[in-house]
């Protein structure tokens, strides 16, 4: 039983002996005497107690997911939780506990936040960038799919890859010479997956506004937003029990803030320059959910989030060519990085079967905090009407993060 001491003689005088024992756990804290009790010859295996949270586990995820246990079995201990039990203490080394922890863990439900901070990051960019003419009224459409991974890392060991399909529509208007408004709204489908530990599908919704002044070559811009969502997955044990697997829903909501700054350089023939730095503030919020489908080894989570800051410095440059009566080819590339400050998402979890008291646990997913970011772009424009049509590739990468968009664009002014 979890918790249990005890001595048994392995060698005595009469030979040697099991004692009916089979003891290879990472779990538990034995000692060899010899000469037990006096008695020359005798070698005595003793436990010592059991310790859930090891030295050797992977990560800080995994420690505190046996710290819990500790708590567990410190409040006396739970009946029905030995299908937990049973495959913690059957395993030979902390490489195997390790995995198992990873099965018993809220991490994987930490991959959600990344692929929400960055569509939101890349609708803010869209309602800006959207109408390729510096002023006008304008309504554009983009058709969008993305996939983002993230490798495991020392600090978490289960990774993760996400495919999107989404798109976003929106406006923007001139009030007057200088002083421009508008308004996007951006609908996505996201399935997510990690290892086969976790497989979610979800919905993202976001509307916006912008506002933009124009003074000469500087153009000042910002951007405020909102979403909602939600994520429906089903979580495998693994070894721990085969075949069980826990439904729940995560419903989120977004909040951001953006301002832009950038300055056109176009005194080069039909070449631009167009340096610009943006800021933004970027909040994420999780209800709290509880698991179902996996009896007492469901997961009861706590509400969550996280706020980010994010800080885009980039360069873009562009030319066009006459590619026949009344339509033009523009093409363009930008360059720059995507700093973040903000921790990955914590999220606070205990097992439905846990005793009343037993405090959650916490474990923290990842982000990197600095990528690369490249964009190329071409566009077909003509020039009677105005309408264009074009296609734009975006990569950011990072030491640890992959995120690749494919992006279908009309912009029709009016």
């Amino acid at each position: 039983a979890p918790g249990s001491t005890g001595s048994f003689i392995i060698i005595s005088g009469d030979g040697a002996t099991d004692a009916g024992l089979g003891v290879q756990s990472a779990v538990l804290l034995t000692e060899l005497v010899y000469d037990n009790e006096g008695v020359v010859g005798d070698v005595a295996l003793n436990i010592l107690g059991v310790d859930f949270a090891p030295a050797g586990l992977d990560t800080n995820n995994q420690s505190s997911v046996g710290e819990y246990l500790n708590s567990v079995q410190t409040a006396g201990g739970s009946a029905d939780l030995m299908d937990i039990y049973d495959a913690v203490y059957s395993q030979p080394n902390a490489a195997g506990l390790s995995a198992v922890y990873d099965d018993l863990s809220p991490e994987a439900f930490t991959s959600q936040q990344t692929g929400i901070l960055f569509s939101n990051l890349k609708f803010s960019n869209n309602m800006l960038g959207s109408c390729p003419e510096k002023d006008g009224n304008c309504s554009w459409l983009n058709l969008q799919y993305n996939e983002l991974s993230i490798d495991p890392t020392s600090q978490i060991m289960i990774g993760f890859d996400e495919e999107t399909w989404g798109f976003d529509v929106g406006q923007r208007r001139a009030v007057n010479d200088t002083w421009d408004w508008g308004f996007g709204v951006s609908v996505e489908s996201t399935d997510l997956t990690t290892g086969d530990r976790l497989g979610s599908d979800g919905e993202r919704y976001q509307g916006g506004l912008l506002v933009r002044n124009r003074r000469g070559a500087n153009t000042y811009s910002g951007t405020v937003s909102i979403g909602t969502g939600s994520y429906d997955s089903s979580r495998n044990f693994g070894t721990v029990m085969p075949g069980v697997s826990a439904a729940s829903e995560q419903k989120f909501d977004v909040m951001a803030a953006h301002v832009q700054y950038s300055r056109l350089f176009d005194n080069w023939s039909n070449w631009y320059m167009l340096p610009m730095v943006d800021l933004g503030f970027t909040d994420i919020s999780f209800d709290g959910f509880t698991e179902s489908g996996a009896g007492a080894a469901n997961l009861v989570v706590e509400s969550y989030g996280e706020t980010y800051t994010s800080l885009q410095p980039g360069v873009e440059f562009g030319n066009e060519f006459k590619s026949g009566a009344n339509s033009v080819l523009r093409f363009r590339v930008k360059a720059g990085a995507t700093l973040l400050s903000g921790d990955g998402m914590q999220i606070a979890a205990g097992w439905q079967g846990a005793p009343a008291g037993v405090s959650p646990f916490m474990v923290e997913g990842f982000l990197d905090d600095v990528f690369g970011n490249l964009e190329l772009g071409l566009s077909q424009v003509f020039t009677k009407s105005g309408m264009s049509f074009s296609f734009t590739y975006t990569g950011q990468l990072a030491s640890d993060t992959e995120l690749h968009t494919g992006t279908l664009a009309v912009s029709i002014p009016f």
